[in-house]
This record gives structure tokens, C-alpha cells and sequence, in this order.
């Protein structure tokens, strides 16, 4: 489950990356390792990874959670995947 959870945040995160990358022309992928690298020694340790896989989960969870109560509820959590979507199809057109 945990593994799974890491890798549909890292999906989330990535494909508008990539589409924001796409129309700058810069090398993303780079750009990701070397935010990733947090110690700059040029490897992404399991400890880096996992660090960087709270902080995006969190900043998504705290972006769902519109009044801030610490709980998200079904309609704040389609509000914001809609929000996604259309921030996705902008990006792509």
C-alpha cells in the first residue's frame, strides 16, 4: 500500500511537470534528481526519496484541505482533482 501511495504521488507530480518542461524546454528529468539530491553528492538516497515523498504529500493533503481542518472530505477532494484536470488540459492545449 505504502508503495503504491509513493508511486501515485510521484505520478501526480510528475506528468505536469513534464508538460511545464515540454513547452520551456528544460531537461526536467535533471531538474527532479537534482531537487531530489537534497545532500548534493550525486545519488538519491532512500532517505532523500522518502523526505521528498512526505513533503509533496503533504503540500498536496494541505491543497485539499480548503478549510484547513486537518480532514478532507469527498467534496473537497473532488474539488480539487476537477481543479487538476483542468489545470492539466490547460497546459496541454
Amino acid at each position: 500500500m505504502r508503495r503504491a501511495l509513493v508511486v501515485f504521488v510521484i505520478a501526480l507530480w510528475l506528468v505536469p511537470a513534464a508538460l511545464r518542461a515540454a513547452e520551456t524546454g528544460l531537461d526536467w528529468l535533471a531538474e527532479r534528481f537534482m531537487e531530489w539530491d537534497s545532500n548534493g553528492d550525486g545519488m538519491v538516497s532512500e532517505e532523500e526519496f522518502m523526505d521528498m515523498v512526505k513533503k509533496r504529500a503533504q503540500a498536496r493533503f494541505a491543497a485539499m484541505d480548503r478549510n484547513g481542518d486537518g480532514q478532507v472530505t469527498e467534496e473537497e477532494f473532488r474539488a480539487f482533482w476537477r481543479a487538476r484536470k483542468a489545470e492539466y488540459y490547460r497546459l496541454r492545449h
